[in-house]
């Protein structure tokens, strides 16, 4: 389960370069509901050996499962707000047992629409995973 502080603000709340973080240990148990969840049942994310073969060092983490930690920075800490548009880059693969964190910074903010842009970062340890773009609207 991810963890990190709740906070619940609000648009006006919100400042260019604060920073939203969550952390996240990515289990075995983890990687097989979402296997259910999404129906990629890929051997390198099921079967550690066939990870190996393939020049990793064991079971890889979904991407999209990664990802979907993005979703508890936006509703871990913004009132009212959505996802609008995500863009990232998978820069290295995270593993099965992997402790990973999200690190997502303020931007841009534009009143009139009432967004709010993040630059996100995934993290293991010191090393970057993912890198990319979050935008969020605030209803």
């Amino acid at each position: 389960m991810p963890g990190a502080e709740r906070r619940d603000l609000r648009f006006e709340e919100i400042s260019v370069g604060d920073v939203f973080s969550v952390e996240a240990l990515l289990d075995e148990s983890q990687l097989d509901a979402f296997a259910t969840l999404s129906g990629d049942y890929s051997p390198i994310h099921q079967d550690p050996a066939t990870a190996r073969q393939c020049g990793f060092e064991g079971r890889l983490a979904y991407g999209f499962q990664v990802l979907a930690l993005f979703s508890a920075i936006v509703g871990g800490n913004f009132h009212t707000a959505l996802c609008t548009s995500v863009s990232v880059d998978f820069i290295a693969p995270a593993f099965a047992g992997d402790h990973v964190m999200v690190r997502a910074e303020v931007t841009q903010i534009q009143a009139a629409m009432r967004t709010v842009s993040l630059a996100v970062r995934v993290f293991r340890g010191d090393s970057p995973l993912i890198r990319g773009k979050l935008l969020t609207r605030f209803l």
